[in-house]
């Protein structure tokens, strides 16, 4: 089932998965920038949260008031998340990713997951 979930939300070291594409994912204020400030997670449309840790930033890192609602970052005009320039590779974490594939992204460069267990 992982394999069919997707990126499409993140904030403060969790990400959000949806069975849907990110694009259909809905919230409020989700087509308002600085998405940091107008935006919650998404409720109705959240299958799955996970804690993350490693050496990323958050687009919101980079800009005192980002230029970026979450339906852009969700459209892929930017990354959720990408690697420190200090991190051994370079990795960018796009909307749409699906949890697998963000699980072996975090881990490539040292960073860790957190799951519920069952």
């Amino acid at each position: 089932m992982s394999d069919t979930l997707k990126l499409c939300y993140v904030k403060d070291s969790f990400a959000y998965f949806s069975k849907k594409e990110p694009t259909e994912v809905h919230g409020d204020d989700y087509d308002d920038a600085p998405y940091e400030y107008n935006s919650e997670p998404p409720c109705e449309d959240c299958d799955a949260i996970v804690a993350w840790e490693g050496p990323f930033r958050e687009i919101k890192d980079d800009f005192n008031d980002s230029p970026f609602s979450v339906e852009q970052i969700n459209s892929r005009a930017i990354s959720w998340l990408r690697s420190e320039d200090w991190a051994e590779s370079t990795v960018n974490i796009l909307a749409g990713t699906t949890l697998d594939e963000f699980i072996k992204l975090i881990k490539s460069v040292g960073g860790k997951v957190y799951t519920e267990v069952e």
